[in-house]
Order: structure tokens, then sequence, then C-alpha cells
């Protein structure tokens, strides 16, 4: 009886340290996928000044959902932004298709793919690591917020220059999550606001990322199109 609980024993430790390594080598597998992603995305673009040449005739080959390209100075936002069918769908998926937990940026699919919405929501999500949209947590700070105030969006045809003009800490389920926002919505509900009730926004975008895993609250953050 007791050399049989001992084999018992044996084996579930076997089981339980299998399946950690499994784990381990499965996540090792997912960060050095998405180095490779982001060595091969950055061999589709240059940067001089701010300046950026991306080409999107080589993106466009490699995956047709690619509308624009987003770029913060100063900060790991430098990639392509992409759109799905559904909101799932670059959710854990990378631009090459392939399951990826960092998933990819994309915008809302209830947004038009011109950034021409009154407001175009861009989704992605918060790594440890700092990529993807991770620094919109710093922008829940005044002063983070006027120092990287600026955000480029490129597309195949034209490019666009946005001044960063609020941030909040909302739920997911907010009503702001919709493709038109107002002066309004923003003095009453943004945490940090750098407009006042006689400005205009002009096609805005929102950035979003959860605010921790599992969580239901998301940081926000809005820029304006600059004239």
């Amino acid at each position: 009886m007791k050399k049989s609980r001992i084999i018992i024993i044996l084996i579930v430790l076997n089981v339980f340290i299998g399946s950690g390594l499994y784990l381990l080598k499965d996540k090792y597998d997912q960060m050095d996928d998405q180095k490779k992603v982001y060595n091969r995305i950055n061999t589709y673009t240059s940067t001089t000044d701010n300046n950026k040449e991306i080409d999107f005739d080589a993106l466009l080959k490699e995956n047709e959902d690619v509308i624009g390209w987003i770029y913060i100075p100063d900060t790991k936002v430098d990639e392509p932004i992409l759109k799905g069918e559904t909101n799932d769908t670059y959710l854990r998926t990378n631009l090459e298709g392939k399951h990826q937990i960092s998933g990819s940026i994309f915008i809302d699919h209830i947004n038009n793919t011109d950034f021409n919405d009154i407001q175009t929501i861009i989704y992605g999500h918060h790594m440890r690591n700092g990529t993807k949209f991770s620094v919109l947590e710093d922008y829940m700070k005044e002063s983070y917020l006027q120092e990287h105030n600026k955000i480029y969006i490129y597309t195949p045809s034209v490019n666009y220059t946005y001044t960063v003009i609020a941030s909040a800490e909302i739920r997911k389920n907010s009503y702001l999550y919709a493709n038109e926002v107002t002066v309004y919505d923003l003095l009453t509900n943004a945490d940090i606001c750098e407009i006042t009730d006689k400005d205009t926004i002009n096609h805005c975008i929102m950035l979003s990322t959860c605010v921790s895993t599992g969580s239901s609250d998301r940081y926000v953050v809005w820029a304006s199109r600059d004239e």
C-alpha cells in the first residue's frame, strides 16, 4: 500500500514538472517568435528625425489586413496597425497570422480604415516587457503626457500627426468606446485633459489597453489630428 502511494506521488510530480516545463518552453517560444516578428517589421521601415518611410507594398504582401503604422517617439510604439473581421481576430494573432500572446495593434471593427471617423479606436496589449501599448500607463501622469504629446499615423495614401489631448482610466464597457466622441465627453470623463470647452476635436484617435491581466479597467489616451 505504501509503495503504491509513493508511485502515485511520483507520477503526479512527473506530470506537474512536465506541465511546468512545457509552459516555460511555450512562453520562451512565444517571446522568441515576438522578437523575430519585430525584427522582420523593422525591415519595412526607416526613420530620420521622426520622418518615417514605410514599405506598405511589402507589408500588404505579408498581410492584407495592414491599414497603417503607428509611431510614438521615445517609446516602443512603432509597428503596423491592422483591422480584422472582429476585435478578436488580432487579439492573440501576430502580423504573420500566427498565434502570439501579445497579438497585434488593431483598430475597432466599427471603424473605417481611413482614420476619418470622428473617433478611431486602436487597441494594443499591456505587455510586461513594455511593448505594444504598455506605455499608456505612463500617460496617466500629466508630465509624461505633455512631454510625449505627438503620435504619428502612416497609411499607404496619407500620413497624419496627432496631438495628445486627454487620458483616463475607464471601464471596458464604457460608452466612450464608440466611433464618436465630443469635447464634453472628454471634459467630463478624462482624468487628465489638455482641452477646454472652446476647443474642437478633429478626427480623434483613442488608444486603449488593459490596466492589468483580467482587469475590467482600461487605460485610454485620446489624440486629435493636427490641421
